[in-house]
């Protein structure tokens, strides 16, 4: 997973995954993560931290895990981690938000790293679908009314982040999707633009 320069150094990759609730977020990242050739590597889901609030599901709950969560991805990148965080994003502040945390000051400014950004798409009769089969797993599955509503809020930002690549995961299936997207060519160099990527061959040849 790590991006390399044409002297063969390495430098931290950040992979974001974010799509409505039941879209294969988990699933996806858990096989980037087990599938890419960092020695160093990290998963992160934010929906964990909420775990650690034992408030009443409301915003500044929410907020302050996607907070907790950027604290803890910084950490990780500055030990030349490579990182994988998912999670809904359905605001785009919020993601904003999490990669100005990364790139200010605080805990320490980050050397060069990539960052790319996913969108996890699947038809809403399919993320239904998905939903039901978790019905029976304690925390993940989630009520039709929420997940349609927070189905149609990611929907209209679909695409929208910059330099987001949208994913369909019906067509690729979740080893595919892992594949593609751990050997995609392109990131976004810290907060700059996008620029193509040279990747160990272990990584680049699971396209």
């Amino acid at each position: 997973m790590p991006v390399l320069d044409n002297e063969g150094n390495s430098y931290p990759r950040l992979i974001i995954l974010r799509g409505s609730p039941a879209v294969g977020k988990t699933t996806i990242s858990k096989k980037i993560a087990s599938m890419d050739s960092a020695k160093k590597k990290a998963r992160i889901p934010v929906d964990d931290f909420q775990l650690y609030d034992s408030r009443k599901p409301c915003i500044s709950r929410e907020k302050f895990a996607i907070r907790n969560a950027a604290i803890l991805t910084k950490s990780f990148l500055l030990e030349d981690f490579d990182v994988v965080v998912d999670y809904v994003f359905d605001d785009l502040g919020d993601e904003s938000e999490f990669l100005s945390f990364l790139f200010g000051e605080e805990l320490g400014k980050l050397g060069d790293i990539y960052v790319q950004k996913f969108y996890l798409d699947a038809p809403l009769d399919k993320v239904l679908k998905r939903n039901q089969s978790r019905s029976g797993k304690r925390g993940e599955y989630m009520s039709v009314p929420l997940l349609r509503k927070l189905y149609a809020k990611t929907d209209l930002t679909k695409g929208k982040a910059k330099d987001e690549i949208i994913v369909d995961t019906t067509e690729l299936g979740a080893d595919k999707c892992a594949k593609y997207i751990l050997s995609y060519g392109k990131a976004w160099k810290n907060d700059a633009d996008c620029v193509d990527i040279i990747l160990p061959q272990k990584d680049k040849g699971k396209s």
